[in-house]
Parts: C-alpha cells; sequence; structure tokens
C-alpha cells in the first residue's frame, strides 16, 4: 500500500512542480519586466553607444606593425 502511495507522489511531483513554477514566473516576473522595460531607459546604451571600440586605420599595415602591438 506505500508503494502506491509513493508512486501517487511522484507523479503528482512530477505534474504539479512544473505548474507551480509556471504561475510564479508569469505572475510575477513577466509584470516585472514589462514595468521595468517601460519605464526605464536604454541602461546598457545598446542602442547608441556614446563610442566604439573598434578604430579605423586610414595608413597601410606593413609586417614591423604587428611585431610589437602592446
Amino acid at each position: 500500500m506505500i508503494k502506491y502511495w509513493q508512486s501517487l507522489g511522484e507523479l503528482l511531483s512530477k505534474i504539479i512542480s512544473p505548474i507551480i513554477l509556471s504561475f510564479i514566473y508569469y505572475m510575477a516576473l513577466t509584470p516585472l519586466a514589462l514595468i521595468k522595460r517601460m519605464t526605464s531607459t536604454d541602461t546598457l546604451t545598446l542602442k547608441r553607444p556614446p563610442h566604439s571600440n573598434f578604430k579605423e586605420v586610414s595608413q597601410a599595415l606593413q609586417r614591423e606593425d604587428f611585431e610589437n602591438l602592446w
């Protein structure tokens, strides 16, 4: 009799746990993310970075330029 209750408990834990976690995710985290997106600015400056790490080289590179990079 105990085996049946344990197997029923294991089955219910595999079914109920994802439902509860999905409910918590969609009811708690999703509204917070939407509110944050509507009220905040571009904090990571992804849309318009002030400067770039890429530099344009206007001169032709020679072999000696690569010998001492730093």
